[in-house]
C-alpha cells in the first residue's frame, strides 16, 4: 500500500509526501520484473482531475477509497 494526499482516479498518479521515496521504490521494484500490485489508499475527498505529475512518478495500479 502506498500513502498519498491526492490522486488522480484516470491516470492513477498520485500526490505523496515530497520524498520521492514510494516513486523510486516502485521503479526499482518494476525493473526487476517482479508482478507487483501497488494500491493507494486515500479519501474520497483527495481526487484531482489535476495532471500534477513528472517524468519520475510512478503511476498505482488502484486507489482505494472509501466509496
Amino acid at each position: 500500500m502506498v500513502p498519498l494526499t491526492c490522486f488522480n482516479p484516470k491516470s492513477k498518479q498520485r500526490i505523496g509526501y515530497g520524498g520521492g521515496f514510494y516513486d523510486l521504490y516502485i521503479e526499482t521494484i518494476r525493473k526487476q520484473n517482479i508482478p507487483p500490485i501497488f494500491i493507494g489508499i486515500g479519501a474520497e475527498f483527495l481526487k484531482t482531475e489535476e495532471h500534477f505529475w513528472n517524468e519520475r512518478d510512478q503511476a498505482l495500479n488502484y486507489v482505494l477509497t472509501e466509496s
